[in-house]
């Protein structure tokens, strides 16, 4: 089962932020970028561990950051890797309460409008295998967050838990949990010590399905974790990613616009051929897939910056937001974009064989 697009008018404010405060934003991601150029060169790929050689040469560079595209599966390495030292920065320190508070403001609108979509997929997508209510699977939501995923669960009636390795995300998880079940006996959130922990605790797990959301691009051995996964009890493997697309490019043209895609703890990115590799080295099947993107919103948010930098009137820019770019545009050319696969995000729901 293939499902494509989503409207963006849901998320539009959510994302506004990235417009408002765009030097902030871009200020911030330049800081985590020199960090990151900092570490030891990456010499493997990150997805199948092929050999990056001086001959494979860089492929593009964005924000300061030299990127190569792997010959064997595709995937887009960063050519830094992303140590102990780099992640301490980006999710431990000050700069990582930066990157959680990026995404923890306005909880309970994002829960509704970006984590129950998600939901509800999995449950479609499980009921075409014979799944037929809520309260048939459980899920184990791995890399939790602020737990808007296991939240989104528990309102549709779903069994879920959420586990990551930021005591302060779980805080807020626990907290947010609470207000929003205020009869539960206890939130269904802990904390694991590091990424050895978050695996044992999968190759553990009996949940019918195993959710990476937003979660295998910030893993120093994704992979790791997929090979878990198939020799675990789960079921099911749930997973979003963000891609290479149109947003990558979008990035490298707008330099003076905050990059979403492609910087601060997104040091690689998937592809449909490096996905394609995953699947067929660990003996997995797709069962289903959602194809969207911001792709889109991106391009109209670059150009409004730029327009703004040429110092181009309020009344121009409401025409060409209002008009030239409006909602209903950004729609017709995401689709365009989901449908010919160069979106900026998959979701993938993966079986064993």
């Amino acid at each position: 089962m293939d499902k494509y697009s989503k409207s963006n008018n849901d998320i539009a404010s959510i994302k506004q932020d990235f417009l408002n405060q765009n030097a902030s934003h871009l200020s911030n991601a330049s800081k985590i970028n020199k960090i990151y150029t900092s570490q030891a060169k990456r010499r493997f790929c990150k997805t199948c561990n092929s050999p990056i050689s001086e001959e494979s040469g860089v492929d593009f560079k964005n924000h300061g950051v030299d990127y190569s595209i792997c010959d064997v599966c595709g995937h887009i390495n960063g050519l830094h890797e992303d140590t102990e030292v780099f992640v301490n920065q980006l999710y431990a320190a000050e700069s990582g309460r930066n990157y959680s508070s990026n995404y923890l403001a306005n909880y309970q609108e994002r829960v509704e409008k970006i984590y129950i979509p998600k939901v509800d997929f999995l449950y479609s997508s499980l009921k075409n295998e014979g799944i037929a209510l809520p309260s048939d699977f459980s899920i184990a939501d791995f890399g939790c967050g602020g737990g808007h995923f296991v939240n989104a669960a528990t309102k549709k009636g779903i069994e879920a838990f959420g586990i990551d390795i930021s005591k302060h995300l779980i805080g807020i998880a626990r907290e947010a949990y609470i207000n929003a079940f205020p009869n539960a006996e206890q939130s269904p959130f802990q904390s694991n010590s590091d990424e050895r922990e978050l695996l044992n605790s999968l190759q553990r797990c009996d949940s019918t399905v195993a959710s990476f959301i937003g979660v295998l691009e910030h893993l120093k051995n994704p992979n790791d974790f997929i090979d878990a996964y198939c020799h675990s009890p789960v079921k099911y493997l749930y997973i979003s990613v963000p891609l290479f697309s149109l947003s990558v490019f979008i990035e490298n043209i707008f330099t003076s616009v905050f990059p979403r895609q492609l910087s601060g703890g997104h040091t690689h990115l998937y592809t449909h051929k490096s996905l394609q590799w995953i699947t067929e080295k660990f003996s997995l099947e797709k069962v289903s897939a959602w194809h969207f993107g911001t792709d889109a919103m991106d391009l109209r948010r670059s150009m409004i910056c730029a327009l703004t930098e040429n110092r181009v009137s309020s009344k121009a820019k409401d025409l060409f937001s209002d008009h030239y770019f409006s909602s209903e545009v950004i729609d017709q050319v995401q689709q365009v974009l989901d449908r010919s696969m160069c979106a900026s995000e998959v979701h993938l729901l993966l079986a064993k064989k």
